[in-house]
């Protein structure tokens, strides 16, 4: 079987498609197929077979400099990547993001992770982005298979794009060998220092855009600190703070200062990727209240850490933190501040989330995500 994968996040194992792309062809090393790569530049190609574990072969293709614009780039990118691809014969042609070939390909697969610039179009930003949606949700019907992350993303895609229920599968995304419960007071302190982390903090780490619903988080720590004088922990907020605000993200700096919680809220900046693992295991509770998830891997990666975790009862985040005790609605202020104090006040239940929360890790890797892959290929 020869495989064609578009190796486009490479470049960026730190966003969610370029750590898919990069654990699903690193799991993939012992199989007996070949496999195709398209990336880039040369600077992505070094050092990709040995990193990845196997033999491939790997084309670069550079990008335009006459276009500025790094949106249209990457389009420009894609369409010269499928240009390519028709003239190859390969089994399974795939694609780790939202992408469909202009050219008729003999099979072609795509990971829809979620379809949240169609199910909300005020995500898309601009009119260039707005054609690239609409052609691929136009394209998307004359695939030859779909994988999604979740159930409930499964239900989106078929609802959102017509597609049939049986072109559709669920293979749920795995999680790093390095998140794991840390032992090491050295690297503790290290990170603890480099951040400049308090004693006793909730954790929230991921994006800032609305859906992510982080100014719901704030009003209900604001809450709880008010109501509670002798509590006495603080709020980290990982990942990078926004410079800008567009209009799906809110100026979090001023509501912290509004709310009067400068002194009890961080805000760590960008996390190096090897010090996530222990940002983890110092937080006392992980919290997570978005409102739409395609899979929410940071669930999983703090559940991995043993860190007890709280997490929303929306989208797709019940299938990872399948206990109800531990969801919350995350509009709900109160039952959001009520579950922190809660679980920071009872030793036991944080021991006791913890063991099962790493049992329950144990069910999601990527071992079995790339088997169930190769499964979709052979199935194709």
């Amino acid at each position: 079987m020869r495989i064609g994968f578009n190796g486009l996040f490479l470049k960026d194992q730190s966003v969610g498609i370029g750590k898919y792309s990069f654990e699903l062809l690193r799991h993939f090393r012992n199989e007996d197929f070949s496999l195709k790569l398209y990336v880039e530049d040369d600077q992505h190609a070094v050092g990709l077979s040995d990193s990845l574990g196997r033999t491939l072969e790997i084309e670069v293709l550079k990008p335009s400099r006459l276009v500025r614009n790094d949106f249209i780039r990457s389009r420009i990118w894609e369409y010269e990547m499928f240009r390519r691809a028709k003239h190859e014969q390969f089994d399974v042609f795939h694609s780790p993001y939202f992408v469909c070939s202009p050219f008729k390909l003999n099979r072609e697969l795509v990971t829809i992770h979620d379809v949240i610039h169609i199910k909300y179009p005020e995500y898309i930003s601009s009119w260039p982005r707005s054609l690239y949606w609409w052609y691929n949700k136009l394209k998307s019907i004359n695939l030859t298979h779909v994988v999604t992350d979740s159930q409930y993303s499964r239900n989106d895609i078929v609802s959102h794009l017509n597609l049939r229920s049986e072109t559709v599968s669920v293979i749920y995304p795995g999680v790093s060998e390095a998140f794991r419960p840390i032992d090491d007071p050295a690297e503790m302190k290290r990170v603890s220092l480099k951040y400049d982390l308090p004693e006793s903090f909730i954790l929230y780490i991921g994006g800032y855009d609305r859906r992510k619903n982080v100014e719901t988080l704030l009003k209900s720590f604001h809450t709880l600190v008010l109501n509670n004088p002798s509590w006495r922990h603080h709020l980290v907020l990982g990942g990078k703070k926004p410079t800008s605000i567009p209009k799906l993200v809110s100026d979090f700096g001023s509501l912290v200062e509004e709310l009067r919680l400068t002194d009890r809220v961080r805000f760590t900046g960008y996390i190096d990727e090897q010090d996530i693992p222990v940002v983890y295991n110092l937080a006392q509770v992980f919290i997570y209240p978005s409102v739409y998830e395609g899979f929410g891997l940071p669930v999983l990666e703090a559940m991995a850490c043993g860190t007890p975790t709280i997490a929303s009862r929306e989208s797709s985040i019940p299938e990872i933190l399948n206990r109800d005790d531990m969801l919350v609605d995350p509009l709900d202020t109160e039952a959001l501040f009520r579950m922190i104090l809660r679980l920071t006040s009872d030793h036991e239940l944080r021991k006791s989330l913890s063991i099962w929360g790493i049992e329950r890790a144990k069910m999601f890797s990527w071992q079995s995500t790339s088997r169930a892959t190769l499964d979709v290929y052979a199935s194709m």
